[in-house]
């Protein structure tokens, strides 16, 4: 046979012969009913397995902490350690630069009387029992006369369960020590004394060398059980025998604090207070990770952060988006200064955040509070700037409360305040406080 030159194989009629029968062959490929369905499944896989691997770099690396903390906050004043006196408990809501922010602008304020400031920075996510264990363990090692609480957004939410749960703890204290009165002195035994459930017995070394709490774990000696009452029981009456004592230097016991100020900034009270729009987001996110049995990670939190804010960096429609990368640029690292940085702000936190406001009972809650408890509620001057948050429903709702409870509900307005603005106005706020406590 006579030898083909190797040009013969690269002419124009041979490589497009090649083209076409390609071109045919893909064809046929995608006439199969089964390639979009496999392909479709191919891409649920990839994004269901890049959502895992962030997930798990995320809570390996960038958001380590499990489970809740009290952080205690200082400034310039010399806190003495030493059991008594009173502390204020500062729950933030999620979408802060920073779990401490809200306690720290607030300063010195929330001092006043020399009261500890303690801040309350979630882990990967919200474990109602396990806030209360740590809260439980808080009051065993400080040992406070009186709990203040200040919540905001969401974290008021948090914050009414531990008012609630600190007000029964009180109550089944005062309970069981009405019940080991000597009936001929009118003063506690030393048998009754043991049988105290919840009674905190006075630990000499830890009082003469401090306690300095910074992580608070469920198992710390002295904290009071968590199965603590969960009916209202009657507050404390005044008779012969009077009310439980309070002052540690002058018995064997801590009793549980009694409650103080209950501080609200812009707190739904159920999951209708929150506007559609923020509440259709949280649905579709929860129903998209739990679908996918995955929370994502860093990569998820940057790009819900991102898309929730898209105004800010596009306009338009989708698909028809017109982008304005420098801002779309400055948008991303704000997300990952404010967003990213902060120990614990998690993509479980933002589900689970709005599974806080569901879950809370707001009249089984004040229920338990004595007639006569304060609750302050700030809220923006003109409500309609709270884009979170429908804070002239709440309004009514803690009204009526009010009446039917008899509590005692203060209402701070905010100029030019929006949703749980403490950190952006501090000072109106620190004022605000201020001229309550002269009251």
């Amino acid at each position: 046979m006579t030898p083909v030159s190797p040009d013969a194989y690269g002419t124009r009629q041979i490589i497009e012969a090649n083209r076409r029968e390609t071109f045919q062959r893909r064809a046929r490929l995608w006439q199969r009913w089964w390639l979009p369905p496999l392909l479709l499944l191919l891409a649920v896989c990839g994004c269901w397995r890049i959502l895992k691997v962030d997930q798990t770099f995320s809570e390996q690396f960038i958001w380590p902490t499990r489970g809740a903390r009290f952080i205690e906050i200082r400034s310039s004043l010399n806190h003495p350690d030493r059991p008594g006196g009173s502390i204020t408990i500062v729950v933030g809501g999620l979408n802060r630069a920073s779990g401490t922010g809200v306690a720290f602008a607030l300063l010195p304020s929330l001092e006043i009387n020399n009261s500890r400031v303690f801040s309350l920075v979630y882990g990967s996510g919200i474990d109602d029992q396990d806030i209360v264990n740590k809260f439980d363990a808080l009051v065993g090692a400080v040992h406070p006369r009186e709990v203040t609480f200040f919540g905001s957004s969401m974290g008021g939410d948090v914050a009414l369960e531990l008012a609630a749960h600190a007000q029964q703890s009180r109550d089944e204290y005062w309970q069981t020590y009405q019940q080991t009165l000597d009936p001929m002195t009118g003063t506690a035994s030393l048998l009754g004394h043991a049988l105290m459930p919840t009674a905190i017995h006075r630990d000499v070394g830890a009082a003469a060398h401090g306690v300095a709490v910074l992580l608070i774990g469920s198992d710390t000696p002295g904290a009071i059980s968590p199965d603590a009452a969960r009916s209202r029981a009657a507050p404390d009456p005044t008779g012969a025998a009077g009310p439980p004592p309070d002052d540690p230097t002058t018995t064997d016991t801590f009793p549980p604090p009694r409650l103080g100020v209950i501080f609200l900034d812009c707190t739904p009270l159920n999951a209708d207070d929150v506007r559609d729009s923020s509440r259709t987001k949280a649905d579709a996110l929860t129903a998209l990770t739990e679908s996918l049995h995955t929370d994502g990670g860093a990569l998820a939190r940057l790009a819900a952060e991102t898309l929730a804010q898209q105004r800010q960096w596009s306009s338009g429609r989708f698909p028809f988006l017109q982008i304005r990368y420098s801002d779309l640029l400055y948008k991303i690292k704000q997300v990952l200064r404010e967003k990213l940085g902060t120990t614990g702000v998690s993509t479980q936190l933002v589900k689970d955040q709005y599974g806080v406001i569901r879950r809370i009972d707001i009249d089984a809650v004040t229920e338990s509070f004595h007639p006569g408890t304060p609750i302050v509620y700030f809220l923006p001057q003109n409500p309609a700037d709270d884009h979170t948050v429908r804070v002239e429903q709440v309004q009514t709702q803690l009204n009526e409360l009010g009446k039917e409870r008899d509590l005692t509900i203060t209402f701070v307005p905010i100029p030019g305040g929006s949703h749980a603005s403490a950190e952006s106005k501090p000072d109106t706020y620190r004022r605000a406080i201020n001229r309550l406590a002269e009251q």
